[in-house]
């Protein structure tokens, strides 16, 4: 089965209350009538069959989600778009997400962009004002969750999908120098184009990222699936964590090791309040991020906050300037890591006081790695 192309999110930031003047667009002026409009169009439109509407406002069909997940093409009809909530579920292969999610797994869009463009241009499905306000609603939603009065459904994947690159590609083994092991326990794969690293989260597949092995391949250098969770949730989390875990930026930097230790990842040193709450639940912590202007103030945001949660919080003192947490070898890692300072006895170090950082063991390239 090949790969889906997914895009990564983002687009214009979402509207915020009273900044639209008087057109802003309140949920309930949207009619039951008009969403299930809207919902049967884009069942129409992706091919649903046996359709039926339900009294709780789901819309229940044969799945239409283009992952293979139904040996009999979903027969029984286990999938509900329900068009009050506008969340997308199928008992059957497990998969789920909001509107725009289901609308980009459906057309391979962006699910930030794309799929808000796309469905505005629907014309056919209820009348262009109804569109438009929809999208404001849908905008207004995210604007919510993330200032914590509500919460977007996360997306979920029928793991099956994983199964057809469950590769081991030697960029992962010799030129990251990461064990097999780590590449089987964490169903990392290859689609024949771009690494895949899954991101499961309480349990579920969540969604994935896909990294490029050359960077004169072009594109940008990660790919997330639609509505990936990125503010929302850990990779490798696990609040049951005995000892000391450490936060590092990467998921590469998660693989890299040997997990003497615990290791988990926020994506990026950006970190939101929703991870930084879910980091809280660790009474033992010690921050990894990168040795660079952005992983410092990564750093700092981080100790501001979850210092109000443990006395337990280290930061390690790396004195390489070209290393982060997934370029040392095992050994630096863990000698770095047991002499991590108390938070608030660290400080952005000096660049000029930083060596170059040179592995012990030799590096096996291949071509030009991005």
């Amino acid at each position: 089965m090949p790969a889906p192309e997914f895009k990564r999110g983002g687009g214009p930031p979402p509207r915020q209350p009273g900044s639209g003047g008087g057109d802003f667009f309140e949920f309930s002026s949207l009619s039951d009538g008009e969403k299930l409009r809207l919902c049967e169009g884009l069942l129409g439109e992706f091919g649903a069959r046996n359709v039926s509407v339900k009294s709780t406002g789901e819309i229940i069909h044969s799945c239409v989600l283009p992952f293979g997940g139904h040996a009999h093409g979903d027969a029984n009809a286990s999938a509900s778009l329900n068009f009050r909530k506008l969340t997308y579920n199928c008992f059957g292969c497990g998969s789920s997400g909001g509107l725009l999610w289901f609308i980009a797994v459906c057309r391979g869009l962006d699910s930030g962009t794309e799929a808000r463009k796309w469905l505005a241009e629907q014309t056919g499905i209820g009348g262009v004002q109804d569109l438009d306000s929809i999208v404001r609603f849908i905008d207004d939603a995210i604007a919510r969750s993330r200032q914590g009065f509500e919460t977007i459904p996360i997306p979920r994947f029928d793991v099956r999908i994983l199964e057809p690159w469950r590769l081991v590609h030697p960029y992962l083994t010799e030129f990251r120098h990461i064990p097999v092991a780590n590449v089987v326990k964490h169903n990392v794969g290859w689609d024949g184009h771009r690494i895949i690293i899954p991101h499961f989260w309480r349990g579920n597949l969540v969604g994935w990222q896909a990294r490029r092995l050359v960077a004169a391949d072009g594109g940008p250098k990660y790919k997330n699936t639609p509505d990936f969770p990125r503010d929302s949730t850990i990779y490798n989390f696990d609040p049951k964590a005995a000892g000391p875990v450490v936060v590092v930026e990467s998921p590469m930097s998660v693989l890299a090791r040997t997990h003497q230790v615990h290791i988990e990842a926020t994506f990026g040193a950006t970190v939101t309040e929703g991870q930084l709450r879910a980091l809280a639940q660790h009474p033992d912590l010690v921050i990894f991020f990168d040795q660079d202007k952005a992983g410092y103030k990564g750093t700092e945001t981080l100790c501001e906050y979850l210092s109000q949660y443990t006395s337990k919080l280290r930061v390690v003192v790396n004195p390489y300037a070209d290393a982060d947490a997934a370029d040392l070898d095992d050994e630096t890692f863990e000698t770095l890591v047991a002499g991590a300072v108390h938070w608030s006895l660290w400080s952005i170090p000096d660049r000029e006081s930083l060596v170059e950082w040179r592995r012990p063991d030799a590096q096996v390239r291949l071509g030009q790695a991005g």
